[in-house]
């Protein structure tokens, strides 16, 4: 939360990877202060590149039945309220940033990966949980992957409800 202790950090680094993780769902800035923190370092010391991970549940998509559409809209207000709201003003503040960012929505599980995972544009579809190594995998492999660069993507498993290893 203090951008002076990251410098160190990002210095003669080429990308961040931002992924904090709050440990209950009570009102929070974590991730919007902790990532115009992150920019604001990476602007001091002239990183371009920050990829982050933000939640599937973010924007239920109309591709949803709409049972499931309900459910999800529901647990948004209800139960993810106060860190949903936060991690739309850290996507926000990403985009209004002279940044090369990409978000990644996930639904992460602690399965162990297992199969393939498929990644889409954000809203475009329903999520799936997908393994914290898939999510992993992921981000490192596209670091400097500039078709990914602002951006926002759901990784999603392929359906067999382990996660997923790769693309």
């Amino acid at each position: 939360m203090n951008p002076d202790s990251l410098l160190d950090a990002i210095t003669r680094k080429d990308a961040v990877v931002f992924v904090p993780d709050p440990r209950d769902r009570r009102t929070t800035t974590l991730f919007s202060d902790g990532i115009a923190n992150v920019v604001r370092a990476m602007e001091a010391k002239g990183v371009r590149r920050v990829l982050t991970v933000s939640s599937a549940g973010l924007e239920p998509t109309s591709g949803m039945p709409p049972a499931k559409r309900m459910y999800a809209a529901w647990v948004l207000e209800r139960r993810m309220r106060n860190v949903y709201l936060d991690l739309a003003r850290m996507e926000d503040e990403l985009e209004f940033s002279d940044t090369d960012w990409t978000v990644v929505r996930a639904a992460p599980s602690d399965r162990p990966a297992a199969g393939a995972y498929r990644v889409s544009a954000a809203g475009s579809g329903g999520a799936r949980h997908v393994s914290r190594q898939a999510v992993a995998n992921y981000l490192l492999a596209h670091l400097a992957d500039w078709e990914t660069y602002q951006r926002k993507l759901l990784i999603s498993s392929n359906g067999n409800g382990r996660g997923g290893a790769g693309t």
